[in-house]
C-alpha cells in the first residue's frame, strides 16, 4: 500500500505474495507422498510454473491462476504449483480455494515447506474457521521452522482462535452507515476527527496520490457537506493523521520525509491565526525521534498529546507514547504508556476521548479476531491504564480495523473502511456507527463564549480557568483568543466550577452541575463582560454573582465546597488593597419575607466573617441583606429561583 504509506502506514494488504522454499524439516504430521519440485519439471511444465510466476508478480493472478491450473492438470504433484496457486487463489480472493490448495500440498509433504501449515492457518483464520485454524497454526510451531518474529505473530494468531471463536458466540451491536459521496469518493478518505462541537469534520483525503486535509460541515439535517481542502494548512507535501485542538484553532499532523523531519515521520503543528492557518512548525527533538513518529491524539485540555513511535525504548514493534505539556507552554519528552497497553508487537492510532479516561488504539499485541483489533481501556483512580478490552466481533473481525475516533457525547464512533473489492486498488472511506453502551466513554458538553470588558471590548488573554467542585486548583487553564473567545470541555459525572479573570478586572464565577446529567441536549455559551476595578467614567460595575458559594439549605452555614471561591476573592482583595467591597445576599420568594430577609442578611455575614477571618480588614468590607427583593429572574421555576438565591460582591470603592 505503498501509495499512502506516509501517513497511513498501519493498513495493509492480506497475505504477502507467496514465497518459494525447498526447505527439508520434519514436521510429522501428515504422511509424505510422493511429490515434484519445480526443479525437477522440465519442457512445457517449467514454462507453464515460470509463466504463472511472472503473471503473478506483475498481478494478472487471472492469467496466473489458468496457467497453474493447466500445470498441475497434468503434473498434479507438483508441490510447488500448489503452493503457488494457493497463494494467487488467496489473492484472487477464493480463500475456500487457497485453503483446499494449501491442504493439498501438505498432503504431498508435510516436511517440504512448513509455513504451508502458517499459511493455511492464516486463511483458515480469514473464513473464521477458528478450530481447523488453531490445529494448523500449532502444527506450523510444532515443526520448528520459521524466523522468530513469524513465529511469535503464529502463537499470537493461535491464541486469537480462541478469543475469537468465544467473541462470535457473543456479538456486540454493529451497524456502520457511509457519511456519503458528499465526503466519500472514489479515491481514498480516512482518519476522520470531529470538532467538539460536532459540526465540522477534518479527515486526510488522498487526490492523484496527494494526501491533504480535508474538512466538511454538517448540514441541519445531519448530513455532511461536500468536503473542501483546508486552505493554508495542505501543502505540496503530504499531510495527514490528524487530531485538532477543542477550539479548533490547532491542527497537530503527521507528515514524511520533510527537509525539517527528524526521522522518517514526524509530528508537526499549525496553529488557526486571524482566520488563517500557519505554516507547519515541527514538533522538535523533544517530541520528535530520528525514527517513525505519527497518529496524534490531543487531549481535550491541551495538555497530553499522545501517539505511536517506532523510537528506542518501546516494548517493541510501534508503541504508544504520551508527552505533556509543561506550565511554560513547552512539551515534555515523551513517557511509554507501559506494559499495560504496549506489546511486543504494534500499537497504533491512539484516540483519547475528551472526557480525558478513555482511550482508544489498535493492537497487534492483544487477543483478537486477527491481524489487528480496536481496544478501550480506561484510567484508573491512581492514574494508570486498566487492561484493554477489545471491542469485540463484528467491530473487530478478521481484518485489520483501526484509526477510531469517538463524538462528544460518547455515542457515535467513526472510523475507516476499505470499500474496494478484492484485489482492487485499495479505497478507504469514512464511515460510522452507534457505539455500544459498555464502550462508551463518559458523554462530555463544553463550554464556549466571550470574554469583553464593561465597554463589550474583548479581552484577548483572559485566563480561564475551570476547577474540580471545591478544588482550589484548576483542572484547566487557558487563555481567550484575541477576540475573547474560548471553549474548555465538560465531562459529565462531577460538578465544576468556572472562572474567566483578567488584571485590572473582577474575575467572573459559573458552575456547572454535571454529576447526574446522563444526556447531553446542547452546550453552554456565555457571554462574559468583566468589571473594571479601577475608576470608571461608564456606568458603575454590576455585582459578581459567587456562584460557587454555597450554603446548606435553609441555613447560613457555608459549605467545605464554597471555600475554594472564597479563596479566589481573597486573593483579589490581597492583590487590590485599596478595593473596597460589600458582600450582598439573596434570596428566592419561597417562605416568608422576614425569614428571607434574615437568612440573606445571616449568609452575608458569613461570607464577611470569612474574610475579616482571612486578614482583610473590616473598613473593606460590608454586607447587606436584600431578601427576595431583588430576583434577577421570574420566581417562576425551580430553575430561576436557584439563579435568584445567590451571594455576590460589589465594588464599592475601585482599585487605584
Amino acid at each position: 500500500m505503498a501509495m499512502i504509506r506516509t501517513t497511513l502506514c498501519f493498513f495493509s494488504l492480506a497475505l504477502r505474495p507467496w514465497l518459494l522454499a525447498a526447505t527439508l524439516l520434519t514436521a510429522g504430521w501428515l504422511p509424505a507422498q510422493t511429490y515434484t519440485t519445480i526443479k525437477e519439471l522440465g519442457g512445457r511444465q517449467a514454462k507453464l510454473f515460470e509463466q504463472a510466476r511472472e503473471a503473478s508478480g506483475m498481478n494478472k493472478l487471472e492469467e496466473a491462476r489458468a496457467k497453474l491450473d493447466q500445470l498441475l492438470e497434468t503434473t498434479p504433484n507438483c508441490i510447488d504449483g500448489w503452493l503457488m496457486r494457493a497463494g494467487v487463489q488467496h489473492d484472487l480472493g477464493d480463500l475456500a480455494a487457497a485453503e483446499r490448495d494449501y491442504e493439498q500440498a501438505l498432503a504431498l509433504s508435510a516436511d517440504y515447506y512448513p509455513l504451508g501449515f502458517y499459511q493455511l492457518g492464516l486463511t483458515e483464520l480469514k473464513q473464521e474457521k477458528f478450530d481447523e485454524a488453531a490445529t494448523h497454526l500449532q502444527a506450523f510451531l510444532n515443526t520448528g521452522a520459521g524466523k522468530p518474529d513469524t513465529r511469535q505473530r503464529a502463537a499470537r494468531y493461535l491464541e486469537n482462535t480462541a478469543f475469537a471463536a468465544e467473541a462470535m458466540r457473543q456479538p456486540v451491536p454493529f451497524a456502520p452507515y457511509t457519511l456519503g459521496d458528499s465526503v466519500n469518493t472514489p479515491g481514498a478518505e480516512y482518519f476522520p476527527v470531529l470538532t467538539v462541537d460536532g459540526k465540522s469534520l477534518i479527515y486526510t483525503a488522498r487526490v492523484e496520490g496527494q494526501e491533504d486535509f480535508f474538512f466538511s460541515a454538517r448540514r441541519p439535517d445531519g448530513s455532511w457537506g461536500k468536503g473542501q481542502p483546508i486552505a493554508g494548512a495542505n501543502t505540496e507535501q503530504n499531510e495527514g493523521t490528524q487530531t485538532i485542538s477543542a477550539d479548533g484553532k490547532r491542527i497537530l499532523f503527521t507528515s514524511c520525509g520533510r527537509e525539517d523531519g527528524l526521522g522518517s515521520c514526524d509530528l508537526y503543528e499549525s496553529a488557526l491565526v486571524k482566520g488563517r492557518w500557519t505554516a507547519a512548525r515541527n514538533l522538535g527533538p523533544t517530541v520528535n525521534s530520528g525514527s517513525w513518529d505519527s497518529q496524534p491524539s490531543l487531549s481535550a485540555d491541551g495538555r497530553l498529546l499522545f501517539f505511536s513511535s517506532e523510537r528506542a525504548g518501546g516494548k517493541g514493534g510501534r508503541d504508544l507514547w504520551v508527552a505533556r505539556k509543561g506550565s511554560n507552554g513547552q512539551w515534555t519528552r515523551p513517557e511509554n504508556l507501559g506494559d499495560s497497553l504496549n506489546t511486543a508487537l504494534n500499537e497504533q492510532a491512539p484516540f483519547i476521548h475528551p472526557d480525558g479516561q478513555t482511550l482508544y488504539f489498535m493492537s497487534e499485541g492483544h487477543p483478537g479476531m486477527g491481524k489487528s483489533d480496536i481496544f478501550i481501556s480506561r484510567r484508573q483512580p491512581d492514574g494508570q491504564w486498566g487492561k484493554p478490552q477489545n471491542l469485540g466481533y463484528p467491530i473487530n473481525t478478521t481484518a485489520e480495523e483501526g484509526g477510531l475516533f469517538v463524538d462528544l457525547a460518547g455515542a457515535t464512533a467513526y472510523f475507516t473502511l476499505n470499500v474496494a473489492k478484492h484485489n482492487e486498488a485499495v479505497n478507504f472511506n469514512i464511515f460510522a456507527f452507534e457505539l455500544p453502551a459498555h464502550l462508551r466513554p463518559k458523554p462530555c458538553t463544553y463550554v464556549s463564549g466571550r470574554v469583553t470588558d464593561d465597554r463589550r471590548q474583548p479581552l484577548g488573554g483572559a485566563i480561564v480557568r475551570l476547577f474540580a467542585d471545591g478544588n482550589a486548583a484548576p483542572l484547566m487553564e487557558l487563555a481567550a483568543d484575541e477576540s475573547g473567545a474560548f471553549l474548555v470541555v465538560l465531562p459529565t459525572g462531577q460538578n465544576y466550577a468556572f472562572e474567566a479573570a483578567a488584571p485590572g478586572f473582577a474575575f467572573y464565577s459559573d458552575r456547572f452541575e454535571l454529576v447526574e446529567v446522563k444526556n447531553i441536549d446542547e452546550a453552554y455559551k456565555l457571554d462574559i463582560a468583566l468589571s473594571a476595578l479601577k475608576p470608571s467614567t461608564t456606568a458603575e460595575p454590576a455585582p459578581v454573582v459567587l456562584k460557587n458559594v454555597l450554603f446548606k439549605t435553609g441555613s447560613a452555614e457555608l459549605l467545605a465546597a464554597s471555600e475554594a471561591e472564597l479563596g479566589r476573592l481573597l486573593e483579589l482583595l490581597a492583590r487590590y488593597p485599596q478595593l473596597r467591597v460589600r458582600i450582598n445576599g439573596h434570596t428566592d420568594d419561597v417562605g416568608n419575607d422576614a425569614d428571607n430577609q434574615q437568612l440573606s442578611e445571616a449568609r452575608a455575614k458569613a461570607v464577611y466573617n470569612w474574610l475579616e477571618g482571612k486578614g482583610i480588614e473590616t473598613d473593606r468590607l460590608a454586607y447587606a441583606g436584600f431578601g427576595e427583593s431583588r430576583p434577577l429572574v421570574p420566581n417562576d421555576s425551580p430553575e430561576n429561583r436557584a439563579v435568584n438565591r445567590r451571594t455576590e460582591f460589589e465594588i464599592l470603592s475601585a482599585a487605584q
